[in-house]
């Protein structure tokens, strides 16, 4: 039996294994990345003193979110369908309306209720050490509303 020879050049078979290499890498790093700082889900986020959903809550929305293919029809966080309401963006500012809404009734230091409100959702209220996220009672009202929108 003769041995026959490969239909491409082994330089080009050997760069081709090289770049699989490199990407599977770079995919495998960038997986890891992902993983580490990913952000924290809270035990428990709070409006003042009263505890608005847990942990447990988010993980029961994710997993609905999953086992029903509603990635089909919108997306959360600009994942899934490309067709169908962002439910993440739509969340945001239907929230940011109420939160105008509430702060222009009130008088504010030199700021206006849309400035307020734009701080007030960048801010990172996470506290690691109680593994709680913290939010005013405006912002817990303004969920309270979007979840009856959404139920």
């Amino acid at each position: 039996m003769t041995r026959e020879s490969m239909p491409i050049s082994s330089s080009w078979f050997q760069g081709a294994i090289i770049t699989y290499l490199i990407g599977f890498t770079v995919l495998a790093l960038l997986a890891y990345l992902v993983y580490r700082d990913q952000p924290p889900i809270p035990a428990r986020v709070l409006a003042g003193e009263k505890v608005l959903f847990t942990r447990d809550d988010i993980v029961a929305g994710m997993n609905v979110f999953q086992r029903y293919g509603l990635m089909e029809y919108g997306s959360v966080y600009g994942h899934g369908a490309y067709l169908g309401p962002d439910f993440t963006a739509e969340y945001l500012h239907k929230s940011a309306e109420s939160l105008v809404n509430t702060y222009s009734t009130v008088a504010l230091a030199g700021r206006s209720a849309r400035e307020r409100v734009v701080a007030e959702l960048h801010e990172n209220t996470y506290d690691a050490g109680n593994d709680s996220l913290t939010w005013t009672v405006a912002r817990g009202n303004a969920h309270a509303t979007r979840v009856e929108y959404y139920r």
